[in-house]
């Protein structure tokens, strides 16, 4: 058993920069594993096997950081957008809530319409305004449907 496991895309590289310091603070036989697009590396992949591949590594928490995060191209790409950022995200949740595998989720501040003079609270009104956002919204929802206490990180660059 993994206590962390890490699922990443090839473009963010927030698990690559983190896994050494895992590494550094853990026993072997504790350290974090990285699972690094599972759906860049096979496109064809449906979002339902995800379960499949994190099985092996029976971790106590997952953590998603991985994204459809090609904002623009999205709005030509809403399949793959929706598949990545709402479809996989919710098996991952449907996994942990079988497994008793606590979840950390990346999500976005694209979830909110910009407009706001005042930074956002979790508990402002969302109003997406483009497929990006709306996928990232989306993948929100359904991770808490299926595992209310999933956390969620909205971040912003």
């Amino acid at each position: 058993m993994r206590d962390v496991v890490i699922v990443d895309s090839v473009r963010t590289g927030l698990a690559k920069s983190h896994r050494g310091s895992f590494n550094k603070t853990r026993p072997d036989d504790m350290v974090a594993h990285l699972i690094r697009a599972i759906l860049e590396r096979n496109p064809k992949l449906d979002p339902e096997e995800i379960g499949d591949c994190i099985e092996s590594y029976q971790p106590q928490w997952l953590i998603n950081a991985a994204a459809y995060t090609a904002v623009d191209q999205a709005e030509s790409d809403a399949d793959a957008a929706f598949r990545i950022n709402a479809q996989a995200p919710a098996a991952m949740a449907r996994y942990c809530a079988s497994n008793n595998c606590r979840f950390i989720h990346y999500s976005t501040d694209y979830v909110f319409d910009g407009t706001a003079r005042d930074p956002y609270l979790e508990s402002d009104p969302t109003n997406p305004q483009s497929v990006y956002g709306q996928s990232k919204l989306k993948g929100e929802f359904r991770i808490q449907d299926s595992l209310p206490e999933a956390i969620i990180f909205r971040t912003a660059w």
